[in-house]
């Protein structure tokens, strides 16, 4: 249910903010607004590594020390991304989506 009413919630709000765009392109900004890698992204720039690290459970502790200290080094501009997102190698591109998903439910609480 959660992620029904951000993504209600957030199509709401764009539209108010952006009546001029079209549904495609709302709907574009809206994925790119609730997807699991903005969410932890955003998760990690609001806690910092040292608390998230604190959050993680011990089975991907050491992902998320990883995934922390990459994005504390990134430029806060690329955490959001409309349409595709290029992944380059990093420690972090294979990563499982389920470990974002981990992340992106603690900041949606």
């Amino acid at each position: 249910v959660g992620d029904a009413v951000l993504q209600v919630a957030s199509s709401w709000h764009l539209s108010s903010e952006f009546p001029d765009f079209d549904e495609g392109d709302l709907t574009l900004v809206r994925i790119a607004i609730v997807c699991n890698r903005f969410l932890s992204r955003r998760l990690v720039r609001r806690l910092r590594p040292s608390g998230v690290q604190a959050l993680a459970p011990e089975a991907v502790r050491s992902w998320a020390e990883k995934f922390a200290t990459e994005v504390g080094e990134s430029d806060p501009a690329d955490d959001f991304q409309i349409g595709g997102v290029e992944v380059e190698e990093s420690s972090i591109a294979a990563t499982p989506g389920c470990r974002f998903k981990f992340l992106a439910d603690i900041y949606e609480a």
